[in-house]
């Protein structure tokens, strides 16, 4: 299994579809945009030659809590339907970590709203791999933050 940098300017059409399928799973990224900002990354999760699943960073642009030299990105991951429950989600984010320790001070927030319905999965895999729980956002979301 590996994640790769996506470095065509557009999301990919099953990325898109799995957003617009998926609507209380994403915060940001909504499927009528097909654009990558280039402030974003975008990664594909593969394994064994399939496109599994997807993993976007959203670059944070907030200066009450952030300056913007700041390296603050937000997590947002889907992992398509019939790749579930074979740990890729995890086996992802742990790629991508280990990947973003090599790069100057690294924040990455994940946002789950109280609506998601991988709620107890995402909080569970959150926190096994060094994300803590972070109180600054509004009710109704859970926010999980990791400083690499």
């Amino acid at each position: 299994m590996c994640i790769t940098l996506n470095q065509k300017e557009e999301f990919d059409l099953k990325t898109l579809d799995f957003i617009k399928k998926n609507p209380t799973s994403f915060n940001y990224i909504k499927s009528e945009g097909i654009i990558v900002p280039p402030e974003h990354r975008y990664y594909q999760v593969l394994h064994d030659g399939s496109f599994v699943g997807f993993i976007i960073l959203i670059k944070i642009i907030d200066e009450l809590i952030y300056d913007k030299k700041d390296n603050a990105y937000e997590l947002e991951i889907g992992i398509f339907d019939n790749f579930k429950d074979k740990s890729y989600a995890s086996k992802a984010i742990s790629k991508l970590l280990n990947e973003l320790k090599h790069e100057n001070t690294f924040i990455i927030e994940a946002i789950i709203k109280n609506s998601n319905s991988n709620l107890i999965k995402m909080k569970t895999l959150l926190i096994s791999k060094g994300f803590t729980h972070n109180d600054i956002y509004p009710k109704n979301q859970l926010v999980y933050r990791i400083v690499l």
